[in-house]
Order: structure tokens, then sequence, then C-alpha cells
């Protein structure tokens, strides 16, 4: 692994970077003076004795004492399984007190809301807005319609897979317009999946859509309010407003007819 990489996986554990640093420079040279470890580590002489001590405490350092004093790493196997075994206790408190925390708040469906008095949600960016577009693809009845690039689009076939494999279980029908300009382009092994079976047709265009949408069942549409390439990197607006559903499904259906095939894609 290259030096970033071993640091951050010790941060994923639960050490900061300069004790990462410390405790990995000392796993590989052994038995060493803090100036030396200091300077292995490339961390300064008047914090790397702070830091020794932190790892003394967390048990991955044993202190020599002697003129000047040196240092000991536990062994780099015992030391990540001593973390893991730590996390691992963290996570499991963390689980309890969410289970403790759930009990006090009411069980709300979002299947439960007034749709007549809420038709607009804004729908933060990140995880939430990739969790609503998961759930347009698992609560679909019929039908879904994307807009996406094209890089984009071989990235959220692999997020997705799953759930529109199950959609096609369903019966569920999905169309994508993906802008791209005409020409081959690498494909992901998700997408080509799922274009062979005849539920999924795609169709390609050559102008950059304004947004990326979902439309689920020509009732609901998810919006990107702006032209970000993933769903995690733009807040989402969803609604159910007929009028407004109604407007953008047109918009798609004149798009896709003017869109082209596979085949016209790479001819």
């Amino acid at each position: 692994m290259q030096q970033e990489e071993s640091v951050q996986t010790l941060v994923d554990l639960g050490l900061t970077v300069l004790q990462a640093k410390v405790y990995i420079a000392l796993a590989k040279s052994g038995t060493a003076t803090g100036r030396t470890t200091a300077k292995t580590a490339k961390v300064a002489p008047q914090d790397v004795y702070r830091v020794l001590s932190e790892l003394q405490e967390k048990n991955l350092v044993e202190k020599v004492i002697s003129k000047p004093n040196k240092y000991i790493p536990i062994q780099i196997e015992e030391g990540l399984e001593i973390l893991l075994q730590r996390r691992k206790k963290q996570t499991t408190e963390i689980e309890n007190n969410m289970s403790e925390l759930i009990k006090n708040f009411p069980d709300i469906n979002d299947c439960e809301i007034d749709n007549e008095k809420c038709q607009l949600i804004l729908v933060p960016q990140n995880e939430i807005s990739d969790k609503k577009l998961r759930n347009v693809f698992e609560t679909a009845d019929t039908c879904v319609d994307l807009t996406s690039e094209f890089k984009f689009s071989m990235d959220e076939a692999g997020r997705s897979l799953d759930v529109i494999l199950k959609g096609f279980k369903r019966s569920i029908k999905f169309r994508e317009l993906i802008d791209v300009a005409p020409g081959r382009c690498q494909e992901s092994r998700a997408f080509s999946i799922l274009k062979k079976n005849p539920a999924y047709q795609t169709r390609f265009f050559c102008s950059t859509f304004p947004v990326r949408m979902a439309i689920k069942d020509r009732q609901e549409v998810l919006i990107s309010l702006n032209n970000a390439k993933s769903y995690l990197d733009t807040p989402c607006l969803w609604s159910s407003n007929p009028c407004l559903v109604q407007v953008i499904q047109q918009w798609y259906d004149t798009i896709w007819e003017k869109g082209i095939t596979e085949t016209q894609r790479l001819q």
C-alpha cells in the first residue's frame, strides 16, 4: 500500500493523522528514539513525544526507559487487530444508542405524506438525494424515465444495478436519455447488462441536458437543481404536482422521439 493509503487505513480505524504517521514509522523501523521517529515520520519534534504518549495510552507503543528514551511498536498485525476490535466495539455501542434514540421518535412513513398539501420537497445533496433516486427505482409501479450524462450513467448503472434488476422482475419499464456525442464510448459492465433487457431502452442526444431528472410512473419527478453529473453532487427537487409533472413528461417524450438509437450512435 502507498503511504497515504496506509495512513488513511489507520485513520479509519480511529487514529489521528499524526498518530498514524508515527506508528507507521515505528512499525517500519522497530525500536527508535523520539528524535529518530520524528525524522522518519516527518513529524515536528515538538509533536512527536505527545503523539508517542498517546500511542502508549492506546497500547500500540511501549516506552523503554533509557538515555535517551526509546520506543517499541506493537507488531502491525497485532496493532491493527487492537484498533479493529475497538472500532467494532464503538460501532456496537453506536448501534445500541441508535436503537434507543429511535424509540423516542414516532414512526413516520414517507408514504403518509399528504401529496395534496406537500407537492414540492427539497432533497439535500449527497447520500439523501442518492437514496431518493433509489427509492424512485424501488417504488415504481409501471415505468421510470431518466436523463443522464454518459459517464454518470455508467456509474449510476453500477450503483443502482440491483434495484433496476428487481424492477425488471416487477415488469417495470425504464427509458434513459443520455447526452453524449455520437461514436464509440467505453461502457460499464453494469450498463451492458441492463441494455440487454428489452425493458431497458436508451436513446442518445447530442446536446447537454440542463438538469438530471427521473420521472416515476408519469406521476412524480425528481429533478437536480443544477447540471451536476451526479445526484450525489446537487440538491434535488421532488414533486408530485400534476401540472409540473405533465409539462416535464411532455418535454421528455418529445426529446425521446428526437434521440438516436444505439445502432445510430455507433454508425
